[in-house]
């Protein structure tokens, strides 16, 4: 079969002066308004850092591949991905004699030389002490007891320096304390930590201690930043990081949901939020205690000074490398060029099959070709690996419309090709060409959830069908249209006539 790629969301972004803000007791910055989500799109989990004047983040990926993406800008606002690491499951940056550490769950690399280590939990982060010394830090399993435990680390082997890991702080008492990041500022130890859960209670609590090892004493206004018990638009707020800029400005990344109270397809996206640390005390998130998080929000971003000290907002592109992607949250049209690489936005289910796809063939310029696989989109396999061959670009608008071409001849009873509205293994709407009755070939919507019967064929809340194509119809347009919050609009048409048959809604 044969793919073009068109997808078009988009996402406006408004920048304004507002106001005035003290970052110090003697230095005043003027606001600027911006958006949140910051990352768009199933970007949960954020980490970042600041290296001279360039801001780093990274997110989760979970089954999605090539996994933890990485992403650049030089004002907060605009980002671009620059590069996504082989494998993640839980993430720290950090910078360290120049060098860019992460850790993952059971390893810790710099460059290309990973060093695998141990650690019965998950949510693992790395910590520099002011004396060399290297500690992890991370999430025993709830379910068993909720701790956030901590070890000294050897970099060059793996190995613990102190034994088995050692519990410095049990949370607040909210469910599954997790994500611990560690801090160090005017003689105190400061531990960040998410507690809450993954549902609508999520919450960022802070403690700190003289001593590494504890006793930590929690912040007195926990949680520092949480939406829970709130009506905000932002839910699910938690799993935070914080960072500091060249203006000594302290932001916060977050992970949030959008109406995480009705609909929330786009997953756990990166907000940001700005946060005041006096020096001695807890850091105050968005001026409140406890902070909240909206999606029209203002701090004092970075600014760069031009000729005759006139202070400028940057509106440079976020890195000097250019790509030929295109910035988060804007819409994209993907070509497949002659010789072009696929775009970085482009991700793959798991561990793919790369001899699977070939970009733009000689016998079909401009294409994407994909040899198919005998798995279903759904798997076979019991422990949930294996997949149809399948590529995808993150949803990062509530609104959009995507659309693919497809030259696809069925010749197979149950081949079959098309677009999917992907969450996970047992959540999908699919709408596809297949062939079925032997050669009878239909457009065929499936919508598969928790309420679906007969292979999602029949659904009490959306509307799968089945529709007969016509012999010839060999080449066509399939469109999935997010025409409200909880509703997507499934059709198709005949390269050419531009006439969009609506098939179903999920």
């Amino acid at each position: 079969m044969f793919l073009t790629l068109p997808v078009l969301l988009s996402l406006v972004l408004s920048i304004t002066k507002c106001s005035v803000y003290a970052a110090s007791d003697t230095k005043v910055q003027a606001l600027k308004d911006y958006k949140n989500p910051i990352i768009s799109g199933f970007s949960p989990d954020p980490s970042c850092i600041h290296v001279d004047e360039q801001f780093f983040c990274v997110t989760s990926s979970f089954s999605a591949f090539p996994g933890i993406p990485v992403y650049t800008s030089r004002d907060l606002v605009q980002w671009e991905q620059i590069v996504a690491q082989a494998q993640r499951w839980d993430i720290l940056c950090h910078v360290n004699a120049g060098h860019h550490w992460k850790a993952v769950r059971g390893l810790v690399a710099i460059g290309e030389h990973p060093i695998r280590f141990t650690f019965t939990g998950y949510d693992t982060s790395l910590f520099w002490d002011d004396d060399g010394k290297v500690y992890v830090q991370g999430s025993h399993y709830w379910r068993i007891f909720p701790a956030v435990q901590q070890f000294q680390i050897d970099l060059k082997t793996g190995a613990s320096l102190n034994g088995d890991p050692v519990t410095i702080w049990n949370g607040t008492g909210g469910m599954a304390p997790e994500g611990p990041h560690i801090y160090k500022k005017d003689g105190f130890y400061y531990l960040l930590i998410a507690e809450g859960g993954t549902a609508l209670g999520p919450m960022v609590t802070m403690a700190r201690a003289t001593n590494i090892h504890g006793p930590y004493d929690p912040c007195p206004y926990n949680p520092v930043l949480t939406n829970a018990n709130t009506t905000e638009y932002l839910q699910t707020v938690g799993h935070a990081d914080l960072f500091e800029d060249s203006n000594s400005n302290w932001w916060s990344v977050a992970l949030a949901t959008r109406n995480a109270t009705v609909d929330f397809p786009m997953g756990r996206e990166t907000i940001l939020v700005p946060v005041v640390w006096h020096d001695g005390e807890f850091p105050v998130f968005n001026r409140g205690t406890p902070g909240r998080a909206y999606i029209d929000m203002n701090g004092p971003l970075p600014a760069r000074k031009s000729a005759g000290n006139v202070t400028k907002w940057l509106s440079v592109r976020p890195t000097l490398l250019t790509s030929g992607d295109v910035h988060v949250g804007q819409h994209q049209r993907i070509q497949f060029n002659p010789g072009s690489k696929l775009p970085r936005k482009l991700i793959y289910y798991r561990y793919p099959d790369f001899s699977a796809f070939t970009v733009s063939p000689p016998s079909h310029p401009n294409t994407l070709r994909i040899m198919g696989s005998a798995n279903n989109i759904s798997g076979t396999s019991s422990d949930l690996t294996g997949t149809s061959t399948f590529i995808a670009r993150r949803q990062d608008e509530v609104e959009f419309t995507a659309s693919v071409s497809l030259d696809f001849e069925p010749r197979v009873d149950g081949e079959e090709a098309g677009l999917t509205l992907f969450l996970n293994k047992v959540q999908h709407f699919d709408l596809g060409v297949v062939a079925l009755n032997g050669t009878q070939r239909f457009i065929r919507l499936r919508t598969i959830t928790a309420n679906s019967t007969d292979g999602g064929s029949v659904d009490p809340i959306s509307s799968p069908r089945m529709i007969i194509l016509p012999q010839k119809s060999n080449h066509l347009r399939l469109v999935v249209q997010a025409v409200n919050a909880s509703t997507y609009m499934f059709g198709y048409s005949d390269q050419g006539n531009g006439v969009v048959h609506t098939v179903g809604y999920g």
